[in-house]
């Protein structure tokens, strides 16, 4: 859901671009490692619940807070943090603060690439939820080239029924349509979508969105 950019918005994002993990923390008693876990874990879910409540301010206010306590906790480069940082870069789309966004993402998949590798899973989810981003925002270019290069990987070291591999698919598709590229879109759609109509059946909703962007390529020929 899009909103208004807010003075709380804004303010929030001063709070987050400011804050520096690398400063000393005060000395206290080493804390719980469980509990600690546990409480990320709370406020993580709260805000995932919080803006499926139609709340999204106080939705980014808690993925902030939770990306702030694990980088404090566990530190940069642990899975939560970079859950927590992905987290509040979604969020920072939805309210078109894309200058925001693209930082925190690239912090999460630089991250994510020291943690589990150029080709894991989450590192391609990010990858293409940047180059999302990048459409968004109005850069095509710039997430066409970042798909390409991701479906690539994608079909290479993901399981073939892998669900990110379709969405992206269909997602490259809509940009090459968008930029002329009736050829290329009608290729790419025409090359994986017999396999996904039997792996995933022809009333699953993104292979009737292959089909509808294949008959949509048609007409415009």
């Amino acid at each position: 859901m899009k909103t208004a950019k807010s003075y709380f918005l804004y303010a929030l994002l001063a709070l987050i671009l400011a804050w520096n993990p690398l400063l000393p923390a005060q000395s206290a008693p080493a804390p719980d490692a469980k509990a600690q876990a546990e409480e990320w874990t709370g406020m993580f879910t709260q805000a995932q619940t919080l803006w499926e409540q139609e709340a999204p301010e106080d939705a980014l206010n808690l993925a902030a807070m939770a990306m702030q306590f694990a980088e404090e906790s566990f530190g940069v480069d642990s899975p939560r943090t970079i859950e927590s940082i992905h987290l509040v870069a979604g969020y920072l789309v939805e309210f078109e603060a894309y200058d925001h966004a693209e930082p925190q993402f690239r912090k999460a998949l630089a991250a994510s690439k020291k943690v589990y590798g150029d080709e894991h899973e989450k590192t391609l989810t990010l990858t293409a939820d940047l180059a999302d981003m990048y459409g968004y925002a109005g850069d095509r270019e710039t997430a066409t080239a970042m798909y390409e290069a991701a479906l690539e990987t994608m079909r290479r070291v993901l399981p073939p029924d892998h669900r990110l591999t379709l969405l992206s698919i269909n997602t490259l598709n809509d940009l090459y349509y968008a930029a002329g590229r009736l050829k290329e879109a009608e290729a790419l759609l025409l090359g994986d979508l017999e396999k996904y109509e039997a792996l995933f059946g022809s009333n699953d909703p993104d292979v009737l969105t292959a089909t509808e962007n294949l008959a949509q390529n048609y007409r415009q020929r």
